[in-house]
């Protein structure tokens, strides 16, 4: 019995033995094993962080293309606000230079015509006739239709309401003068002459006195329609003077 157990101690020692190298072999393997996968992880751990870097400067890349391409957007809006300005301000200075040339052909008195009506002779004939252009060209400038918005214009209120009218009413005071005067003078040479008529039992001709006050007939209408008090006052001392 004896025996049997020293056999069995003595094969239980040898299996331990075996299992104790069996182990050191698989404890080296898997040492190894261990080892190479570490190698592995460091290996994928190092390329991980090149790729982490790599990430990290294509992120940048990307961030400054965003930021050029901002940069482009923004100046993209800038020119087409600034050619949406541009064909703004050209089409407003197309309209505001339409306005002025419709202001100046309709509104601009000739320093001529402003010559005349201030000192023309009324008692010439190239005076008169100077002086009815120029009342004529006046009357345009005054009774222009203006467009929506002229009036209020400040030198349009200055040319139309104010410079016009102080030729117009300073010219129409003196040719209703300058009339006057010719009536009291016609008067004066009709009596002159019905006197001396009235001795030769002959009546007067009035063909002189006609033809002198013709040549004011348009600058009468002109009064008529400029300033009627005036017109009216110069009819009723036409009659009294030549009646």
């Amino acid at each position: 019995m004896m025996e049997g157990c020293e056999y069995a101690i003595s094969s239980a020692e040898a299996f331990a033995e075996r299992l104790s190298r069996e182990l050191q072999v698989l404890d080296g393997a898997n040492i190894q094993s261990i080892m190479a996968s570490e190698k592995q992880v460091n290996i994928l751990m190092k390329l991980l962080d090149e790729a982490l870097k790599e990430v990290d400067q294509i992120e940048l890349k990307l961030s400054s293309y965003e930021e050029m391409l901002q940069s482009v957007k923004e100046q993209m809006d800038q020119i087409s606000e600034s050619n949406h300005l541009i064909h703004l301000s050209n089409t407003n200075n197309v309209k505001l230079l339409s306005e002025i040339e419709f202001l100046v052909s309709h509104m601009d008195l000739a320093k001529g015509h402003i010559k005349a009506l201030q000192e023309g002779d009324l008692s010439s004939s190239r005076g008169i006739e100077a002086c009815t252009n120029a009342a004529d060209a006046l009357l345009q400038c005054v009774n222009v239709a203006l467009r929506p918005g002229h009036d209020v214009l400040l030198a349009v209120q200055q040319q139309q309401q104010q410079r016009f009218s102080d030729l117009r009413e300073n010219f129409a005071r003196r040719l209703a003068s300058h009339l006057n005067n010719v009536f009291v003078r016609q008067g004066h040479d009709q009596s002159s002459t019905l006197a001396q008529r009235s001795i030769e039992l002959t009546l007067p001709n009035h063909h002189a006195f006609h033809r002198d006050l013709l040549r004011y007939a348009k600058l009468m209408e002109w009064l008529e329609s400029t300033d009627y008090r005036k017109y009216e006052g110069l009819t009723k001392n036409c009659m009294d003077c030549l009646s």
